[in-house]
């Protein structure tokens, strides 16, 4: 008896916490905007190739900077006939250092420093169009999932008018002309319902690849919360957004580039101590010479006018980056503006007058006071006005999430 209340108070004890525990639920799957983006940002293939991008950019910082491998060298010398190499009059033994000259491993080293900062402000900005991506695949499956619903209901109304239709024929009161019109327009309902259906399993489809989880039919999706427009607004400016910044940096990183092929007529230095032993004397002694660039107007001509037309390309891209910035966040305010507007009207004039009017011409049917005509127009208008609407929604949802990341600002200064 006291293992059966022990095993009854254990089981309760777990109960409660498959209740309260914050990340498990007894209930039906439960899917947020915000928890949505939370599984799929971090699996996204973009992502690990912006931050594969990253580190290979941080690599070449020290590949730039970096000399080139010192030289060891062993001579031995004087060596009489018949003996080893062991049996040397003399041997020198030296070490050799090439460098480049400082100012031009600045200029590559600067040019890669400023790629590796453009390369981080590309990882935030792919950061901002993932988290996008992710919340307009969710928004399509909740407009899908709303079709679905919308199509249901209209097909059940459509079968329940052609049942009625055929009840009124059958005691003279509808023709069968009126009956057929309601019959074909169930069926056309019913083929919009399953077309919605498969849109809406499509959808689920590229939401559950998005996040890396199956979304089954018992996945319950929150009703997402569109800001309006005035507390869409925030802070930015040209210089601050990542797009801009990304662009700006890759010139100013060409631009050092440049610099170091105009620099590239200095000198290598090299760098040399030496040790020779001459007939058991040890002497010890250091060399510097510099590098003649005898043929720096070919190979370093080349160099010129391969950096100067990176310079140029960079220079172009980031003036071009900048029009479209301008021309692109005046777009994306002002559209979602009008769509946020557009949807306002939607949910507060719009939809309330089409339902009322929508089932006061059903019900008016049902009882005789109107012909099949009037029930068909009125039918129609109510889908079409719910569909604009789930448009409206959708392009909402679009100029939101691309004013998000046309807005996307760089940390780095």
């Amino acid at each position: 008896m006291e293992k059966i209340k022990i095993s009854g108070c254990w089981a309760l004890l777990v109960i409660i916490a498959l209740v309260f525990w914050p990340n498990i639920s007894l209930a039906d799957d439960v899917l947020s905007l915000d928890s949505a983006i939370e599984l799929g940002l971090p699996i996204h293939p973009r992502l690990h190739a912006a931050r594969g991008n990253l580190d290979a950019t941080r690599g070449a910082f020290w590949e730039a900077v970096s000399p080139e491998n010192p030289v060891l060298s062993i001579e031995n010398e004087q060596i009489p006939g018949g003996l080893s190499l062991s049996g040397y009059q003399q041997q020198n033994i030296g070490i050799s250092q090439t460098i480049d000259f400082p100012l031009v491993t600045y200029f590559r080293g600067r040019s890669s420093r400023l790629s590796t900062r453009a390369a981080r402000v590309s990882y935030d900005l792919i950061g901002a169009e993932i988290k996008a991506e992710i919340a307009q695949a969710y928004i399509n499956l909740w407009i899908s999932s709303q079709r679905v619903i919308l199509f249901g209901s209209l097909a059940s109304t459509a079968e329940r008018l052609a049942l009625v239709a055929r009840r009124r024929q059958a005691v003279g009161d509808a023709t069968s002309i009126e009956s057929d019109r309601l019959v074909v327009q169930s069926e056309q309902i019913a083929k919009d319902r399953d077309q919605a259906q498969l849109e809406s399993r499509l959808a689920g489809i590229a939401l559950g690849q998005l996040i890396g989880r199956e979304i089954g039919p018992a996945t319950q999706l929150v009703e997402p919360s569109l800001p309006d427009a005035e507390s869409q607004q925030k802070a930015y400016s040209e210089n601050s957004a990542a797009v801009v910044r990304r662009a700006s940096l890759s010139a100013e990183a060409a631009r050092m580039q440049h610099n170091a092929a105009k620099a590239s007529w200095l000198p290598q230095i090299e760098f040399r101590v030496f040790k020779q032993v001459i007939t058991g004397e040890r002497f010890w002694g250091g060399e510097i010479g510099l590098s003649v660039p005898l043929w720096l107007p070919f190979g370093g001509r080349g160099n010129l006018l391969t950096a100067r037309g990176t310079l140029a390309q960079a220079e172009a891209e980031r003036e071009l980056t900048r029009r479209e910035w301008n021309l692109g966040i005046v777009e994306a305010q002002e559209s979602y503006e009008i769509a946020t507007q557009r949807l306002k009207s939607y949910e507060e004039i719009i939809l309330p007058a089409s339902r009322r009017a929508y089932n006061t011409i059903v019900r008016s049917y049902e009882v005789g006071e109107l012909d099949v005509t009037d029930l068909l127009s009125s039918f129609l208008q109510e889908k079409s006005v719910e569909i604009d609407y789930l448009d409206a929604l959708w392009e909402a949802w679009q100029w939101k999430t691309k004013f998000d990341v046309i807005t996307t600002k760089s940390e780095i200064d």
